[in-house]
């Protein structure tokens, strides 16, 4: 079984300068961060008491949905404080460092490194961050909930595992050689094709989650 699992790479390394290291995590975020401030610029540069502008038209519908998702999630009292900014950037730079490997770029959110920077960045009391941290490791490791889940979902946890190893590239590898070109990138698109629309029915699916955007 060959399987390749490979990190951020690092772009500069200083050993002198206290062990400075620049990687591509940190590059792509950064850009990330730049791009969504020169949006949000762009969207809320001249505004007006009655929009007359698609671009702030757009930008009052995005506030007023993550202020509607954090008044759904955690109450009224939420609704008109700084859950709402801060929910609404961590929204939009989780969801630029994923769309970043669209262009090629390494996704920072496949990085541990981020995921736990953001998870400890949003506790600001070390009690609650003690308290949260021993939650996530407490309870039973098995229970009737758990075994729901794994009887709902063994075949997309098989399919999951199997999908993770080379097997199903050398399948398809070794019978694309018999295939003509043709025939092989209409297979190729019809396979994409079955991802997506499989992909949409399992996010109709769940559209009842409040945290849709974390099952793409």
């Amino acid at each position: 079984m060959d399987i390749d699992i490979t990190g951020a790479r690092i772009l500069i390394s200083r050993p002198e300068w206290v062990g400075f290291m620049l990687t591509e995590t940190v590059v792509v975020t950064w850009v990330v961060m730049l791009i969504l401030v020169l949006a949000c610029r762009f969207m809320t540069a001249h505004l007006e008491v009655h929009p007359t502008k698609k671009r702030q038209v757009i930008a009052e519908w995005i506030v007023t949905s993550i202020r509607d998702m954090v008044q759904t999630n955690m109450g009224e009292k939420y609704a008109h404080t700084w859950y709402v900014p801060f929910i609404g950037a961590m929204f939009a730079l989780s969801a630029g460092c994923s769309l970043s490997s669209v262009v090629g770029a390494y996704a920072p959110t496949s990085d541990l490194s981020t995921v736990l920077g953001w998870a400890l960045f949003a506790i600001t009391d070390f009690g609650q961050l003690g308290a949260y941290l021993s939650h996530l490791f407490s309870g039973p490791l098995w229970d009737a909930t758990s075994a729901y889940l794994l009887r709902c979902d063994w075949l997309l946890l098989v399919l999951a595992v199997v999908g993770c190893t080379s097997l199903p590239k050398r399948l398809w590898e070794k019978r694309e050689q018999t295939l003509s070109p043709a025939l092989s990138d209409g297979l190729r698109t019809v396979w994409v094709v079955i991802v997506l629309l499989v992909s949409i029915a399992f996010l109709v699916g769940d559209s009842y989650n409040p945290f849709l955007y974390f099952r793409f």
